[in-house]
């Protein structure tokens, strides 16, 4: 990804901020306030590289085949975080530059983790032992940049966010991604804005049932009676037809994709179009080394023209190889299968077989 160091100061990034969540701001306004979102948002690429690059590291020693991406914020997000939050500043939001590592299991988060614990700089926020209220699990390592001086001088103070899930956790927050996707609600908010708040419940439910397989606390307002909550999710389960709806979207996105596995490919640039709530098209370019700077002005010209349009998302993405893209982001894929699973295995002891349209079973390791 391109390196820049950051253009403006504090408080003319918190003023486009607050341009960016308002409804009343002009075009011009509103350009003017996007061009400095971007350029504070792309100044995040090199500690953010920086902050993956140790990640990298440290995960290895932990598992030998981490999976790790890393991406900046989407402005759609950044514009509804500001939206949620009014009094959230945009220079100090902490996942404008975000990397995630998928771990086996919650010994495997736990001990890294540990390798930051007396890290200068580094905070942890557990949402493991304590869930947010929409049932997301995780841990969080925040990151505050202050680099030592010279070539990091026009970069700091940012914030870099870095998400240590397991693969249980990341099936979960996948599926809400790609339900709200769908089903035009934002889900995944403490602050939801939904249509239908069964769908609420349901992720609620289903974080508990997995805090239940792998241990940590349940989500606030959910049973603590196993059974109780069991029957409950079955029934939500069964009343939205979630099975079927989700092994729908699966087989129901189509898939465009130039990566044409390409080893030296690194940068992936996404866009998702979904339509009518009931299929969708993925466009993935790839970009190798040397091509960091056509991969960002792509993402600029796309971002424009999305902001005319409804159900479109676009994201840059950085990961290992194209073999880990869609398993780092399998949201941009529609890919619940591995959510499927673990929620027959939670009713029914059990994963079943599923099917796509055209007879071939779908796999859902």
């Amino acid at each position: 990804m391109v390196d820049a160091a950051r253009k403006y100061t504090a408080g003319q990034i918190d003023r486009a901020g607050k341009v960016l969540s308002s409804p009343t701001a002009t075009k011009q306004e509103s350009d003017e306030a996007i061009a400095v979102m971007d350029s504070w948002r792309v100044a995040h690429n090199r500690p953010l590289e920086m902050a993956r690059v140790l990640l990298e590291h440290r995960a290895k020693r932990i598992n030998p085949n981490p999976t790790i991406g890393m991406r900046l914020k989407r402005e759609e997000s950044i514009r509804g975080k500001l939206v949620r939050e009014p009094t959230m500043k945009l220079s100090k939001m902490q996942d404008i530059g975000g990397c995630r590592v998928i771990l086996r299991d919650m010994a495997e988060v736990e001990a890294l983790v540990a390798l930051y614990a007396n890290e200068p700089g580094f905070t942890v926020t557990d949402y493991v032992n304590e869930p947010r209220i929409s049932g997301y699990r995780g841990k969080h390592l925040i990151w505050k940049f202050e680099g030592d001086g010279g070539d990091d001088a026009g970069y700091k103070p940012m914030r870099i966010e870095i998400q240590v899930r397991t693969e249980l956790q990341h099936s979960w927050a996948t599926a809400v991604e790609v339900c709200s996707t769908f089903t035009a609600q934002n889900l995944k908010s403490d602050r939801p804005l939904v249509s239908d708040e069964r769908w609420v419940r349901f992720f609620c439910l289903m974080g508990s049932a997995m805090a239940i397989q792998e241990g940590g606390g349940l989500v606030e307002g959910t049973p603590s009676e196993k059974a109780k909550l069991l029957g409950e999710l079955q029934a939500l389960s069964t009343a939205l037809r979630v099975s079927e709806i989700m092994n729908r979207w699966n087989t129901a996105t189509e898939i465009i994709s130039a990566a044409a596995n390409d080893p030296r490919a690194h940068n992936f640039l996404i866009e998702l179009q979904a339509f009518n709530h009931h299929r969708a098209r993925v466009n993935v370019t790839a970009y190798g080394k040397g091509q960091e700077q056509q991969a960002a002005e792509q993402r600029v010209n796309l971002e424009k023209d999305a902001r005319t349009k409804t159900g479109i998302q676009v994201a840059l993405v950085a990961v290992q190889s194209v073999d880990t893209l869609r398993t780092a982001y399998p949201n941009y894929f529609s890919d619940t299968n591995r959510f499927l699973k673990e929620l027959d295995v939670a009713l029914h002891g059990t994963a079943i077989e599923r099917r796509g349209a055209d007879g071939a079973t779908l796999d859902s390791e």
